[in-house]
């Protein structure tokens, strides 16, 4: 039993560094992926399973690379785009995004 998360969550990447003139570069790198994590309802504890069963409490694509967008006003960014995640229990949660660059 799967419940989608509607509307998928999209999440902008956004960095502030004005005395940086490559600040923009990071629209475009390969080195940044974010995860999705299902929380209990105050955000406090990760929910990784479903209590009493070895199974998964979400389903889906649960990381997503960075890809590089337009938003609403045309304006090109960095975006990590959550298009295929459910949750496999009833209730009330909350979602955590962890962001993470990969080195190497």
């Amino acid at each position: 039993d799967r419940r989608p998360i509607d509307p998928p969550p999209i999440i902008q990447l956004i960095k502030h560094d004005s005395m940086d003139p490559f600040s923009s570069a990071y629209t475009v790198s390969p080195a940044f992926i974010m995860q999705v994590m299902l929380m209990d309802e105050a955000g406090e504890t990760p929910l990784r399973y479903i209590k009493g069963h070895q199974v998964a409490a979400m389903a889906g694509a649960l990381v997503s690379p960075l890809h590089t967008l337009r938003d609403t006003t045309g304006t090109q960014g960095a975006f990590f785009v959550f298009s295929d995640i459910s949750v496999r229990m009833e209730g009330s949660f909350r979602l955590r995004f962890e962001l993470y660059e990969m080195e190497g």
